[in-house]
């Protein structure tokens, strides 16, 4: 519900300024019933969804480094100044305890995937494989991301709301091509949290096949869609 918040934040700075904070929640309301609804299809369609949003993140990742570089083709020089120091790259105890319920966040939602194991031609292999490759890639594309978002605004006035936005129009403008891009920011939004809710209904479902949970969890569409976890966590 958080990222679905955020959503309506987002759809609020970019294109709706005055839009209210009720109007907000009944859009993220909205967000989680569409969320819950793509839960009830098979598995193959509801990937495409996540997949799809994936794809877009990391578009929108490399369109920041891009105008990261862009900033500095053209002379403009960083945003944020840079500290290259032993002092400033190792943290202290106060910034790491900050930054520790971030970093285990980023990795929740690894071991989802392994409750869709039937469904994968090689679980043994590819559910490892899968946390080497991804940790790997989800590393260098926030490394692009910061770069891209340092570089192209100050880093003390980039709003937590806005800051793609801003960053993006800062680095291309402020036209149709941006907008485009801010629309599929809000499907990636939107999409980020369908892996997990699929992943977390599977897991809850198979509990229950195994008695671990009530029975009613273990409730299987003809689709082999877990809609009685889904039911129940919307």
């Amino acid at each position: 519900p958080s990222v679905y918040l955020m959503f309506a934040a987002v759809l609020q700075a970019m294109f709706f300024p005055g839009l209210g904070f009720w109007p907000q929640v009944l859009i993220a309301i909205g967000l989680i019933v569409a969320n819950w609804a793509v839960n009830l299809v098979a598995l193959d369609a509801g990937k495409w969804v996540s997949n799809l949003g994936a794809i877009l993140s990391v578009g929108v990742i490399l369109l920041l480094g891009i105008g990261g570089v862009k900033v500095l083709a053209e002379g403009h020089g960083s945003a944020t100044t840079f500290t290259w120091s032993t002092d400033s790259m190792i943290p202290t105890w106060s910034t790491a305890a900050l930054a520790m319920s971030i970093v285990i966040y980023n990795f929740l939602g690894f071991e989802l995937m392994s409750s869709a194991s039937e469904e994968m031609h090689n679980p043994k292999r590819d559910v490892p494989r899968t946390v080497m490759i991804a940790g790997l890639l989800i590393g260098v594309f926030y490394l692009i991301a910061t770069f891209g978002m340092l570089t192209i605004l100050p880093v003390d006035s980039i709003s937590t709301t806005s800051g793609l936005m801003d960053a993006l129009q800062g680095a291309f403008g402020s036209n149709p091509f941006t907008d485009l891009v801010g629309v599929g920011i809000l499907y990636a939004f939107f999409a980020a949290l369908i892996p997990w809710t699929i992943g977390a209904n599977r897991a809850a479902a198979e509990a229950a096949s195994r008695g671990d949970l009530p029975g009613v969890f273990a409730t299987m569409s003809k689709r082999d869609t877990p809609t009685g976890a889904a039911h129940l966590t919307l």
